[in-house]
């Protein structure tokens, strides 16, 4: 399933990539901030114990360019949870994850001041799982995929307000202790986004 979604993830991705020439309402180079919240799913660390994580944050920034309908975007995203519990014990670890991506967007026309969107993206996460077994601390570059849907709302000529809703994982993260952890996010981020056109 996984796979599956991962192709589908980049097919989007590239597709979105390639300029279209889908209208001329807006065009051009922008750069976006935001701001957020995270939640790691639980998850099984071996031996039928799972993990489970504290709510975290995540911030993200982003420079694209808009071809019309379509843009596309290399980002960079920052998540950070505490974790929780590992096997129901209290633990103090952590989960750090820098991810650099390359997204593709679909903007939904609307008319109006609103502008709906869906989107994909591909790329590389550095993952750190402080913590996690017996005081381990590990870090690991996995390949990564998000599938993304939001929203942006024009307040000034060259100023839109976004939100958006990412569904954000990697390949299963190595712990270095012969065990590993699926990587499943769920994220809700509000920025900024200005455009030079």
């Amino acid at each position: 399933m996984k796979k599956m979604l991962c192709m589908a993830v980049a097919a989007v991705a590239l597709m979105a990539v390639t300029p279209a020439h889908a209208g001329d309402w807006k065009s051009g180079l922008y750069i976006k901030g935001g701001a957020g919240w995270n939640h790691v799913e639980d998850s099984d660390v071996g031996a039928g114990v799972d993990a489970e994580f504290d709510e975290g944050y995540n911030l993200t920034g982003a420079v694209g360019y808009d071809y019309g309908q379509f843009r596309s975007e290399a980002e960079v995203t920052y998540r950070n949870n505490d974790l929780d519990n590992v096997g129901g014990v209290s633990a103090d670890g952590d989960l750090d994850q820098t991810a650099f991506m390359v997204n593709g967007y679909y903007d939904i026309p609307t008319g109006m001041a609103i502008t709906p969107y869906i989107g994909a993206g591909i790329g590389v996460a550095h993952v750190s799982a402080d913590d996690f077994v017996a005081g381990s601390d590990e870090d690991d570059d996995v390949f990564a995929y998000q599938a993304i849907a939001g929203a942006e709302v024009n307040v000034a000529p060259q100023m839109d307000l976004y939100t958006e809703y990412k569904y954000f994982a990697t390949d299963d993260v190595d712990l270095g202790t012969g065990s590993d952890f699926e990587n499943d996010n769920h994220t809700i981020t509000a920025g900024l986004k200005y455009s030079f056109n």
